[in-house]
């Protein structure tokens, strides 16, 4: 992998950027996904990591979205239920890369 998205946030959030604008979050999630080779990354742990950020920032775009449409009420509750279905799908991914973790040291320790 050329590079996780997580590794990228957290290098902005250290450089002191605290927010991104919404194509900062469309580029870090287009470059994650062609970053993303399942069968050649040697690390699906970390393939699930970033599985699971870019569900993350796919939740804040929407959450962004939900406010700059605000005026749009008919748009605004399924920008809700797209940003609430993103954070159910980051969390399993998360749960998901625990438990391999888990199982593969499980598995090396034997």
């Amino acid at each position: 992998m050329r590079g996780s998205i997580a590794a990228s946030r957290k290098r902005r959030e250290a450089e002191g950027a605290t927010d991104m604008n919404p194509h900062q979050h469309s580029t870090d999630a287009r470059d994650a996904l062609g970053a993303i080779d399942t069968v050649a990354a040697g690390d699906p742990v970390a393939v699930l990591a970033d599985l699971a950020a870019i569900a993350e920032l796919v939740g804040r775009v929407a959450e962004r979205a939900q406010q700059d449409l605000a005026s749009w009420a008919t748009v605004g509750p399924h920008l809700a239920q797209a940003r609430d279905q993103a954070a159910s799908l980051a969390r399993s991914l998360h749960h998901a890369r625990g438990t391999l973790a888990y199982n593969m040291s499980l598995q090396a320790a034997a």
